[in-house]
C-alpha cells in the first residue's frame, strides 16, 4: 500500500508561443517573412498552474515455488492491484468531455465539458478498477539431470499505473487556467487587439475562482476519458541454457511483451477539413462548441504495442587470466500510435484518420551486440623477480558494442492539412524508391552523408498531391518510422597495470580510450521539409531544404584518460 503525493507548480507557455505559416489566412507567403512582418498564424499564452493529487495504491501477492520432480520447479504467484485514480485535494480541479451532456456543476461550462460530480464523473474522473487480476507461471527444468542444462520459461500479466503529470494536466486548462490557442492575432505588437479572441482585451493576469468560473474563447480542454482503462502488458520469456567445457556457459532466449490499451491524447473535437481549410479557420470547423472549444484531448486507452526478440549471450568465467561476456540481441518493437502525453511532439498527423501512424518504435532497434572481456597477462612463473615485476600485473580489457540505427519519420515542418498541429508527414513520389545503394560510398566519400535516402522520392503533403490519405486527401502517405538511421559502432578499451608497494599497498596506473579506434558513427539525418511538387502539372515547384536527407553530426571522437588508484 502507498500514498502518492503529486506537487505540481507549472509555468507553461506563459511568455507566448507564436507560429508563422503560409497556409495562414495572412501571409506573405514565406514564414521567415511573416515573422520579420510581425504576421503570426497563431499564438498560445498559459496561465501558472498549481497543483496537488493524492492516490493511493494497493496490492497484493501470494507467491509459492511447487517442486513437482527433482528436476522441475514451479513458480506460481498471483498479484491484485487497486490504483485509484488521482484527485486534486485542494479544488478538485479534474474535468473530461461527454459530447451532449451539460454539467450541473459549472453550468456555464460549454456543453460537454463535465466535472468532478456531474453524471458519470467522480473525483478522479473514473471509477475505480477492481478488475486487476494478474497470474503469474514460471518453470525451471534440468531435462538430463545432470546439472548442466537448464530449460527456464515465465509468463506473466502486469498492470501499469498512470503519472501523474497525465493525469492532472486538466488543470493547466479551463476553467482552472487559461491556456487557448488564437488562430487570429493583430500583430505582434498589438497581440490582444482582436476583438473575436479578446473580447474584453487582455485576459491575462488570471486567477481561478471556482464560485465564478471563466470561459474564453477558443479554449483547450484536457482529461482522461470516463472509459479509460489502465495499461497492461502480458510478458514472456523462455530460455536454455547450457554450460560448456572451460567454464563458458551459452543462452539462447526468447523475450516478448504484448502490450494494450496504453494511453493517447486523442483530440475529439479535431476541425473537419473541407475545401477552404487553413489555419485561420479552425475554430470554425470543431465539430462541438465552435468558437467555445478549441482543442479537446481526452486520454483513452486505444495504443497497442509488441516487443519481440531472440538473445543470444555466452559467458567465459576467469580461467587461465581470461575472462569473457557478450551478447547479441535481434528484436523489433512496433505500437499503433506513438505514446504522446503531455508535450512529448509524438502527435498523430490526423486525429481523424490513424491510417501509417503503426509503425517501428521511436526506440526500435533490430541488432544490438555487445562483447566484454579481461585478460590479465600474468603469466611468468621464472625465477627472476625483476622479470616477474616487469611482465605480470598487466591487465587489458575491452568492450565492444554495435547496434543498428533508431527509425525516423519523414515530415513536412508545414500544416497543409490545416488541424493546428503541423505534424504532418510526406507523401512518396510514385514510382521512385526511397532507398539508395548501401555501397554508393564507393562512388564518392561524402555520397552517404549528403543522401542517406532518397530525398527524390518524397514531396511535400498536400490536398490534391498524388497518393495522399485522410480527408480531401491532405494527409502525407508515408508511414511514421518508415525508415532508419545509421548504426553505431564503439570499442573502448583499458590498460592497467598493478604494482605492489609493500605488502597489502598497491598501486594500480590505468589508461582508458572510449572509442580507441576513433570509429566513426554518423547522427540521423535531417527528416523535414522535402521538395514540393505541383499536383496538378507535377513539375517540381520548391526544392527540399539543403538539410534534408543530409547527415551532419557524428559520435564523439576518441577521448583518452590517464588515472592511477592507490589501495591499501
Amino acid at each position: 500500500m502507498s500514498l502518492n503525493k503529486d506537487v505540481q507548480i507549472t509555468d507553461l507557455d506563459d511568455w507566448g508561443i507564436f507560429s508563422f505559416s503560409t497556409s495562414a489566412a495572412r501571409t506573405t507567403g514565406n514564414a521567415l517573412a511573416d515573422f520579420l512582418a510581425g504576421i503570426p498564424a497563431t499564438m498560445e499564452q498559459d496561465t501558472t498552474d498549481e497543483a496537488l493529487d493524492n492516490s493511493w495504491y494497493y496490492a497484493f501477492y501470494a507467491q509459492d515455488n511447487y517442486r513437482v520432480t527433482p528436476r522441475l520447479t514451479l513458480n506460481l504467484g498471483l498479484r491484485y492491484d487497486i490504483p485509484t485514480p488521482p484527485t486534486d485535494n485542494a479544488q478538485d480541479r479534474e474535468s473530461t468531455f461527454i459530447p451532449g451532456q451539460q454539467s450541473t456543476v459549472i453550468p456555464s461550462a460549454p456543453l460537454g465539458l463535465v466535472f468532478a460530480g456531474d453524471k458519470g464523473v467522480t473525483r478522479g474522473t473514473i471509477p475505480i478498477r477492481f478488475h486487476h487480476i494478474s497470474p503469474r507461471l514460471g518453470l525451471a527444468w534440468d531435462p538430463f539431470g545432470d546439472g548442466k542444462t537448464s530449460i527456464r520459461a515465465a509468463a506473466g500479466l502486469f498492470y501499469g499505473s498512470v503519472g501523474g503529470n497525465m493525469w492532472n494536466a486538466t488543470s493547466n486548462f479551463a476553467p482552472y487556467a487559461l491556456r487557448p490557442t488564437y488562430a487570429n492575432i493583430a500583430s505582434l505588437t498589438n497581440i490582444y487587439g482582436d476583438a473575436v479572441n479578446f473580447p474584453t482585451g487582455d485576459p491575462f493576469p488570471y486567477l481561478y475562482n471556482p464560485k465564478n468560473a471563466k470561459f474564453f474563447p477558443n479554449s483547450n480542454e484536457e482529461g482522461a476519458s470516463v472509459d479509460f482503462q489502465y495499461p497492461y502488458t502480458y510478458q514472456l520469456n523462455a530460455s536454455v541454457q547450457r554450460q560448456l567445457p572451460g567454464n563458458v556457459s551459452v543462452t539462447i532466449a526468447y523475450v516478448g511483451a504484448l502490450s494494450h490499451k496504453l494511453p493517447l491524447q486523442v483530440d475529439v473535437n479535431y476541425p473537419i477539413w473541407a475545401v477552404g481549410a487553413s489555419t485561420s479557420n479552425i475554430n470554425s470547423r470543431h465539430p462541438y462548441d465552435n468558437g467555445l472549444l478549441n482543442q479537446v484531448q481526452l486520454i483513452k486507452p486505444v495504443i497497442r504495442g509488441s516487443y519481440n526478440s531472440l538473445q543470444i549471450s555466452a559467458s567465459k568465467r576467469m580461467s587461465q587470466h581470461f575472462s569473457l561476456n557478450g551478447y547479441y540481441v535481434w528484436g523489433h518493437a512496433i505500437w499503433s500510435a506513438g505514446t504522446q502525453i503531455e508535450g512529448s511532439g509524438d502527435t498523430p498527423q490526423d486525429f481523424s484518420t490513424m491510417t501509417g501512424e503503426r509503425g517501428s518504435t521511436d526506440t526500435d532497434q533490430r541488432y544490438v551486440s555487445s562483447m566484454s572481456g579481461i585478460w590479465d597477462i600474468s603469466y611468468y612463473q621464472g625465477p627472476r623477480k625483476w622479470m616477474g615485476h616487469a611482465l605480470n600485473g598487466w591487465q587489458i580489457s575491452p568492450i565492444v558494442y554495435l547496434h543498428s540505427g533508431t527509425p525516423f519519420t519523414i515530415g513536412t515542418g508545414s500544416d497543409k492539412n490545416a488541424d493546428g498541429y503541423g505534424s504532418d508527414r510526406a507523401d512518396y513520389v510514385a514510382g521512385v524508391s526511397p532507398k539508395l545503394d548501401p555501397h554508393r560510398a564507393r562512388f564518392g566519400a561524402n555520397s552517404t552523408t549528403q543522401a542517406w535516402f532518397n530525398t527524390a522520392a518524397f514531396q511535400a503533403n498536400a490536398p490534391g498531391v498524388a497518393g495522399g490519405i485522410g480527408p480531401g486527401g491532405a494527409d502525407g502517405n508515408v508511414s511514421k518510422n518508415s525508415l532508419f538511421g545509421p548504426g553505431f559502432r564503439n570499442i573502448d578499451l583499458g590498460l592497467f597495470r598493478t604494482v605492489n608497494v609493500w605488502e597489502n599497498v598497491k598501486v594500480q596506473f590505468r589508461a582508458e580510450a572510449t572509442n580507441a579506434f576513433n570509429l566513426v558513427s554518423l547522427g540521423g539525418p535531417g527528416t523535414g521539409n522535402p521538395q514540393v511538387i505541383n499536383p496538378t502539372t507535377g513539375l517540381v515547384t520548391s526544392a527540399a531544404s539543403s538539410g534534408f536527407g543530409k547527415i551532419t553530426g557524428a559520435s564523439t571522437m576518441r577521448q583518452i584518460q590517464l588515472g592511477a588508484r592507490l589501495t591499501f
